[in-house]
């Protein structure tokens, strides 16, 4: 358990756009059914929901910093590989535009 733990939090570090239910099933050493399965069991989201959100929240938290010049820096650095898909995801978790977080972000960095 314990290292299937430090496996799905690996998930939320990762910013790799090619992460896949099969590289994480690998990485606790686990079949991807199993993996789909304790997601199914014990969470309230798919491991697609889980890795958008964990990515998602990775974004806010650059754009929110400052930490980033622009959105497709943010979008790209944290895992996405479509800009208007993340514009869109990121609006409807956050009700607001990325950039108008970056450009708050920008003002107090």
């Amino acid at each position: 358990d314990v290292e299937r733990s430090r496996g799905l939090g690996d998930v939320y570090k990762r910013q790799n756009p090619d992460l896949s239910p099969a590289t994480v099933a690998a990485a606790c050493r686990i079949s991807v059914r199993t993996l789909h399965r304790l997601f199914a069991r014990h969470g309230l989201l798919s491991f697609e929901a889980y890795v958008v959100q964990a990515r998602l929240a990775l974004a806010h938290e650059l754009l929110a910093a400052g930490k980033t010049r622009t959105v497709s820096e943010a979008a790209f650095a944290c895992g996405f590989n479509n800009l208007s898909h993340f514009t869109r995801r990121f609006s409807e978790r956050y009700g607001e535009l990325p950039v108008n977080l970056l450009k708050q972000g920008q003002t107090r960095g």
